[in-house]
């Protein structure tokens, strides 16, 4: 049986944007890329979403799964999920899996530069809930790409915790309800990610 260990964090607020400019400049990669606030931000469809973390309005929640029950195998998913107290909104990011013991595969993960995103265990994995309807990947053979911009780990000044922080960015992915009535393309997106767990220890 799976095991999941989840930590959740502090709360999630929401904010909204009155950017019309569906494209991402270069001075908002620089502003994105200095944040260190775990965040998402997309244009869904004709939406524009931006949640963040902030008090009595989202929640996060960061963990890992051994894939086969066993604690001491590190073969481990990492996800990072940004959850609306009220349940309307949630943003899920799942890494593929890998070994956490080794520096070659860490680094194949979440090293800078391109990746897949699908919903094989080689692929980071991608749903989103908005307004109650939910969207993700459902075709097993549709891949489509993110990027990661940097990646940074940083000691939880309370815990102590090793944490892992990742900048992506996300060009355009298709999504839909898995029944196919609610396709939602989402473009430009911008995601700072928190993961824990990602160096067996």
């Amino acid at each position: 049986m799976k095991k999941l260990i989840i930590i959740f964090a502090l709360s999630f607020s929401f904010f909204s944007c009155d950017k019309d400019d569906t494209e991402i400049l270069e001075e908002d990669y620089a502003s994105f890329l200095e944040k260190t606030t775990p965040q998402f931000s997309a244009h869904l469809g004709n939406e524009v979403l931006n949640w963040r973390y902030g008090f009595a309005a989202y929640q996060s929640s960061i963990g890992y799964l051994y894939p086969d029950g066993d604690q001491t195998d590190p073969h481990r998913y990492l996800r990072f999920i940004l959850n609306e107290e009220n349940g309307d909104n949630q943003f899920l990011i799942r890494a593929p899996l890998y070994d956490t013991s080794s520096e070659t595969e860490f680094t194949t993960v979440f090293g800078q530069g391109i990746k897949t995103i699908g919903k094989s265990n080689d692929d980071f994995y991608i749903s989103i809930k908005n307004n109650n309807y939910n969207y993700a990947i459902c075709n097993s053979d549709a891949k489509f790409q993110l990027e990661i911009l940097k990646t940074e780990e940083i000691t939880n000044e309370y815990s102590s915790q090793k944490e892992l922080f990742v900048w992506i960015k996300i060009e355009k992915i298709n999504l839909n309800d898995c029944n196919f009535n609610y396709n939602k393309s989402l473009n430009n997106g911008l995601i700072l990610a928190k993961f824990y767990g990602h160096k067996f220890e």
